[in-house]
């Protein structure tokens, strides 16, 4: 149940920051057309930009999490026994746990310093760009947090 969970959120996750990807080749396109043909710029093409690039590193964090694919030195992993390994992996969850969930729990003073402030050119509060991080860090939390459950044959 926790994994076909787990499996659905990097699904939805993955549409979306396809979304966004579409979303910022869309924008600096129009960014581009307007600039070069109609001579003038779109002032909040820029910002948008950043802000889905800013969502989109952060939400891309639970899907490596989940496919193990995130960048990492073996170099000690790579030289120690099997069981060393297994043990060393768990070292390497629990410290990634706690840096997530670290790293959930300082962006809200962020947040709160930024409360009542908006971006420049966007009607968007500038706390966006750190809840970006609040969001990230739980959902990495929940897709670690899975593989304390085993899965089971047949589900």
């Amino acid at each position: 149940m926790v994994h076909r969970l787990k499996d659905v959120l990097i699904s939805l996750l993955e549409k979306l920051i396809g979304v966004m990807f579409i979303a910022i080749t869309a924008v600096t396109a129009a960014q581009v057309f307007c600039r070069y043909v109609l001579s003038f710029s779109l002032s909040w093409s820029h910002e948008l930009s950043v802000l889905l690039l800013i969502w989109i590193s952060w939400l891309c964090v639970p899907i490596g999490l989940d496919r193990g694919q995130h960048l990492s030195v073996t170099l000690i992993l790579d030289n120690v026994s099997p069981k060393a390994q297994k043990r060393l992996q768990w070292v390497h969850w629990l410290l990634s746990l706690f840096f997530l969930i670290l790293a959930f729990f300082l962006t809200f003073p962020v947040i709160e310093a930024f409360e009542g402030m908006r971006l420049l050119t966007l009607p968007i509060p500038t706390g966006a760009r750190y809840w970006a991080a609040s969001v990230g860090s739980l959902l990495s939390v929940l897709v670690l947090a899975a593989r304390l459950f085993p899965e089971r044959a047949g589900q």
